[in-house]
C-alpha cells in the first residue's frame, strides 16, 4: 500500500511539473506569433520567401529577398475595421521603414490580393503583405488600421519578424527551376541528370524520350505513316542529338514562385524545325524526280548520308517560353491553368510542324 502511494505521489509531482513548465512557456510561444491591445488581435499565420516580378531576382548569392506574411487580424472594436496590407502595414528596422509591396501583378498570387479589407466587429480576417527583406534580420512589424470609427481610436499593434527563421524558404524558390531544367535535358538532350525526375515529376522519361525521338524522325520522313529501320532511326537520331548538346542550348529560369505554384522562363536556342521541312522538301522532290524514291528507307548510303549533313548543319533559331508548374502530392506537373507549358516544350523542339 505505501508503495502504491508513494507511486501516486510521484505520478501527481511529474504532472504538476509538466503543466508548470507549460505555463511558464506557453505565453512566450504565443507572444512569438501574435499580439493583442484592446482593438485588434493580430497572429502570423505564415512566412515564406517567394519570387514576384516587382521583387528581387532570386539568387543563391543574394542577401534580400521577398517575403509573403499571412496575417490573422481580429477586429475587437464595436465598429466595422478596414485594414489595407499594402498601406497599414509596415516593417521597421530600427528607424528605417519598409513599406509593402505595391501592385503586385503576379498572376500566380493576384487573386490572393484582390480581398476585402473592411472587418466587421468582433469578426477577424485573413491578409497578405510582400516585404523586400534582408537576411538575417529581425525587423518590427506595425499593423497600423488608419480608420476611427464612434470616437474609438485603433492602436498599432507590433510584432518581431525573425526574418532568419524563414530563410531556408527563400532555397526553395529554385527547386522547380532545377526539375524543369532537368526534365528538358534528359527528355530532349538525352544527358543523366541528378534529380530523380520520376520522384520528383510524375512523368514517365523512357516514354517522353521515345516520343521526341518520334517526333523529330517525322521531320525527316516521306511521309508521316513511314517508318524507318531502327538502324537508320538510331542512326539520325544519334546524329541530331549530337548536334543538339554541340549547338543547341535551354536554360531556365524563375520569373514567379509562391509555395506550390511556379512560373519559368526557358531560354532557347535550338534547330530551325522549319527549316528542316523546308530542306527535306527539296530532298523528297530531288528522290522522286532522279531516283524513283518515294521512301527514305529505300534511299542509298549517300542519301543516308545528305541526311546526316542537313541535321548536322540546320540553321539554329532562339526564343523564350513561358511554363507554369504546380505541385500536387509532393510532385511537380505541367500547369495548363495559364498555358499548356508541356505543349509549348515539345513544339521548340519541333512536334507539331
Amino acid at each position: 500500500m505505501g508503495r502504491l502511494v508513494s507511486i501516486l505521489v510521484i505520478i501527481v509531482a511529474t504532472i504538476l511539473l509538466i503543466f508548470n513548465i507549460y505555463r511558464q512557456q506557453a505565453p512566450e510561444d504565443v507572444q512569438k506569433d501574435s499580439k493583442t491591445n484592446g482593438n485588434l488581435e493580430v497572429h502570423i499565420e505564415d512566412v515564406q520567401f517567394v519570387q514576384v516580378e516587382n521583387g528581387p531576382s532570386y539568387n543563391p548569392e543574394n542577401e534580400e529577398g521577398t517575403v509573403k506574411i499571412e496575417l490573422k487580424i481580429k477586429n475587437k472594436t464595436s465598429n466595422t475595421l478596414p485594414v489595407r496590407p499594402e498601406f497599414d502595414i509596415v516593417l521597421y528596422d530600427d528607424d528605417k521603414q519598409i513599406d509593402a509591396l505595391q501592385n503586385v501583378s503576379d498572376p500566380l498570387i493576384r487573386n490572393q490580393l484582390y480581398q476585402s479589407s473592411s472587418i466587421l466587429a468582433g469578426k477577424q480576417k485573413s491578409f497578405i503583405a510582400f516585404f523586400t527583406v534582408a537576411f538575417d534580420t529581425t525587423y518590427d512589424m506595425h499593423i497600423s488600421p488608419k480608420a476611427n470609427y464612434g470616437n474609438e481610436e485603433v492602436d498599432d499593434v507590433t510584432i518581431p519578424l525573425d526574418v532568419s527563421e524563414y530563410e531556408e524558404t527563400y532555397e526553395q524558390i529554385n527547386e522547380p527551376v532545377e526539375v524543369l531544367q532537368a526534365y528538358v535535358d534528359a527528355v530532349y538532350f538525352q544527358e543523366d541528370v541528378d534529380v530523380d525526375l520520376e520522384g520528383e515529376m510524375d512523368v514517365d522519361i523512357k516514354a517522353l524520350q521515345a516520343e521526341a525521338k518520334s517526333d523529330l524522325l517525322q521531320l525527316i520522313t516521306f511521309r508521316r505513316s513511314e517508318k524507318l529501320p531502327d538502324k537508320i532511326a538510331d542512326r539520325f537520331y544519334q546524329t541530331y542529338i549530337n548536334m543538339l548538346k554541340k549547338e543547341g542550348e535551354v536554360n531556365s529560369s524563375i520569373i514567379s514562385y509562391n509555395e506550390n505554384n511556379a512560373r519559368m522562363r526557358l531560354t532557347y536556342r535550338l534547330p530551325d524545325y522549319s527549316k528542316i521541312l523546308t530542306d527535306m522538301s527539296e530532298v523528297r522532290l530531288t528522290l522522286r524526280e532522279e531516283k524513283q524514291i518515294t521512301e527514305l528507307k529505300n534511299a542509298d548510303e549517300d542519301t543516308w548520308k545528305e541526311i546526316d549533313g542537313l541535321i548536322e548543319g540546320v540553321q539554329m533559331g532562339s526564343g523564350q517560353i513561358e511554363v507554369d508548374l504546380i505541385k500536387k502530392d509532393d510532385k511537380w506537373m505541367f500547369d495548363s491553368n495559364y498555358s499548356d507549358g508541356e505543349k509549348r516544350i515539345k513544339r521548340i523542339f519541333g512536334k507539331g510542324y
